[in-house]
């Protein structure tokens, strides 16, 4: 069987024209997905910038109750005794070691 050039010719242009035809399908995808990428990058930069902006308050919160916290345990005195009628007798000043779950703030 003999192929005339023409039809050789013909059979290239045709295969480079669907080289090229899926060649700009592949790109396209290639442009679709980095899209689709830097979309989704931008959504979870937005959502780690914000969870750093929580975690910052909630430290600043921590910290803020935790000398809140402080302060009252300095003047925590504990109340050591009570009459028969429950009337507070007796205060202990800041102690180590508390001799009820009782207490008065700040006197």
């Amino acid at each position: 069987m003999t192929l005339k050039f023409s039809d050789v010719l013909n059979q290239i242009n045709t295969l480079y024209s669907n080289i090229n035809y899926y060649k700009k399908e592949i790109n396209d995808k290639i442009d679709r997905s980095i899209l689709d990428l830097n979309s989704k990058f931008n959504n979870l930069s937005t959502v780690v910038n914000n969870l750093d902006i929580e975690v910052t308050e909630t430290v600043s919160k921590l910290e803020t109750l935790l000398l809140n916290t402080t302060d009252l345990q300095d003047k925590l005195n504990t109340i050591k005794e009570f009459d028969k009628d429950g009337n507070v007798t007796n205060l202990e000043e800041k102690p180590s070691e508390p001799k009820s779950n009782y207490a008065v703030v700040g006197l």
